[in-house]
């Protein structure tokens, strides 16, 4: 084993099953599980990463981290701050930015919800698709929180309602009086 694939933290098969998420429920556990694992146990070592960024002499550390490097780890700080819906006090801004910049892509990548006789092909939120997919009946509100959008947005608010409206036409949501709901449809049954 070569020194470079002793450094990765995944190996080939975890990168493939991650990068290709098995439809088969015990493959994808048992990766999951191994991935995360590694990745807490990469988190266990920040303050030594830390230590080390403060000790060194800069003109030491200068050739260890490349700009890709930086642009990396910005990314991960974004995502993770998402994910815990955490921000430092000093972010805050950084929050109500991230929901500007969402709000804006939302509306932009599904604005055509708000043609009236559309005719084309539409894109439906896969994040969205992907919430309600969770089991949990959700409001718009609440969609759109957990999407990092901004919820007073009319128009995203709008869009939101129309495309749960037109899954509701497929059958795939319904609308209960908590708010929507996704649909368990057991298709094999029907056809057979």
């Amino acid at each position: 084993m070569s020194n470079l694939e002793r450094d990765r933290l995944l190996s080939d098969l975890e990168f493939e099953r991650l990068k290709n998420r098995s439809k088969e429920p015990h493959t994808r556990a048992t990766n999951d599980g191994r991935v995360r694992r590694k990745l807490s146990a990469w988190l266990k070592n920040i303050d030594d990463v830390f230590f080390i960024i403060q000790k060194l002499p800069e003109n030491q550390l200068k050739d260890v981290f490349s700009e890709g490097d930086i642009d990396k780890l910005y990314s991960i700080i974004g995502d993770t701050m998402k994910i815990k819906n955490y921000y430092p006090p000093a972010l805050e801004q950084w929050r109500d930015e991230l929901e500007k910049k969402e709000t804006e892509i939302f509306k932009l990548r599904h604005g055509a919800f708000l043609t009236q006789d559309f005719h084309g092909s539409i894109s439906y939120s896969k994040p969205l698709i992907e919430l309600i997919q969770q089991g949990k009946t959700w409001t718009e509100k609440e969609l759109l929180r957990e999407l990092h959008i901004d919820p007073k947005d009319g128009d995203a608010m709008r869009i939101t309602a129309k495309q749960l409206e037109e899954l509701a036409k497929f059958g795939l949501v319904r609308k209960e009086p908590e708010g929507w709901k996704w649909v368990e449809r057991d298709i094999m049954h029907k056809h057979a």
